[in-house]
């Protein structure tokens, strides 16, 4: 960028000077209200730099000297061509320094110092600054991050994905009724009934957006972005799958027994799960679906895996296959562990109960240079839909 400066007159190409620059006095203001005065300092040194031979160069002030890992711009001294009296100072900069002078100075114009101030104080609400990265900014700190670890997210296994581009899931259910069996000769056999019915569902939207300043870019350790955009994208997972778990728990409810009562004197159960599940199987087929799975929480999946029924005694220890997120019993539908269902049911059912309709998912990213930081988001259109009831089944009071 080829720029002008005012204040040409302050400065004698010649000798080393700091000058303090800001695009207005209230930028001054704020600059000194929140301790960020020193960052209006700028070093201007003539000639001869090493890096830069020939060059008027101006540099960041860093702790009353000429910080020369930041050059900001090469400048020079404009003459008049008949006199020789300097007129103006020519700056070509390194960077977007000039140009975020520049649009200060315009915000300051466009809307006037108190919202232009406004402006200023709102972006740093939620950015991650450099008081936010002090305790892993760059020093001899292992290349590890904690508090980025996350679980699997199983329960979107359990439903039917339906592209929805539109952010709209339709559901349409066909009734029909039953054939006739057995008609008599020259007997004219009845019309099976037909009816139709519609519902539709808007999807909802979920959002995560992060921003972080220049200063927490250039001074942290790791690359936060991009570690709090993997974090990001693992919590969308996790919301969409709360989401779904909530869809799923408002299946028709059945008592059942606790599967992890002991009788007494003994490690045998009381309780046999199988008494529980298979009706709830049962129901389901009636209902004309196939069950593809039962979902529950990993204690409830304790008292079933770990129950004397299911073990045939409890003396021999567990098959290999009871071990995970995912495992199977001979004899009845296959198991889903998932931490977010509630710790006390269990739910049976088929993939055709739950729809989950899936719009788009849009990534963005942005800088604002004037304050100085960067942004990021995705916005992903999703909605659990239970569109078939008699598909699913809620098991109660199998665990406390």
């Amino acid at each position: 960028m080829i720029g002008r400066q005012s204040f040409d007159s302050a400065v004698d190409v010649g000798s080393i000077q700091v000058v303090e620059r800001y695009a207005n006095e209230n930028s001054r203001f704020v600059a000194n209200k929140y301790g960020e005065a020193t960052k209006g300092k700028v070093w201007f040194v003539p000639g001869e730099v090493e890096g830069y031979a020939q060059e008027n160069i101006v540099f960041r002030d860093y702790k009353g000297a000429p910080d020369r890992e930041q050059p900001i711009a090469a400048y020079a001294m404009k003459r008049d061509e008949r006199t020789g009296v300097p007129v103006a100072m020519e700056a070509r900069y390194f960077d977007s320094w000039g140009q975020r002078i520049e649009e200060m100075r315009d915000d300051v114009r466009r809307y006037g110092m108190k919202e232009a101030y406004k402006r200023y104080k709102s972006s740093y609400a939620t950015i991650v600054n450099t008081q936010t990265i002090d305790a892993t900014k760059s020093q001899n700190i292992l290349d590890r991050v904690l508090g980025l670890q996350t679980r699997n997210y199983l329960l979107q296994s359990v439903v039917t994905i339906v592209p929805a581009p539109n952010l709209v899931l339709t559901v349409d259910e066909f009734t029909e009724g039953s054939v006739q069996a057995k008609v008599p000769e020259l007997k004219s056999p009845q019309l099976v009934t037909h009816s139709e019915t519609r519902t539709v569902k808007t999807l909802w939207k979920n959002v995560a957006h992060l921003a972080e300043s220049e200063e927490a870019r250039l001074m942290g350790f790791h690359n936060t972005m991009a570690l709090r955009q993997d974090r990001a994208l693992r919590d969308m997972q996790r919301l969409l799958n709360d989401q779904i778990k909530t869809e799923l728990e408002t299946a028709d409810a059945t008592g059942g027994n606790n599967w992890g009562t002991l009788n007494a004197g003994t490690d045998t159960s009381t309780n046999d799960p199988t008494a529980d599940i298979q009706p709830r199987v049962t129901a389901i087929r009636g209902n004309g679906f196939n069950v593809d799975y039962m979902a529950m929480h990993d204690k409830v999946a304790a008292r079933l895996s770990m129950n004397s029924f299911i073990r045939g005694g409890g003396a021999q220890g567990l098959p290999g296959n009871l071990l995970g997120d995912r495992f199977t019993i001979t004899g009845l539908p296959p198991v889903t562990v998932d931490q977010a269902l509630t710790a006390t049911i269990a739910i049976i059912g088929s993939r055709d109960a739950v729809w989950l309709g899936r719009g788009p998912t849009v990534v963005a990213a942005y800088d604002e240079d004037v304050v100085g930081y960067s942004g990021w988001m995705v916005k992903e259109w999703v909605l659990p839909y239970k569109a078939q009831n008699g598909a699913i089944q809620k098991l109660t009071g199998i665990a406390s």
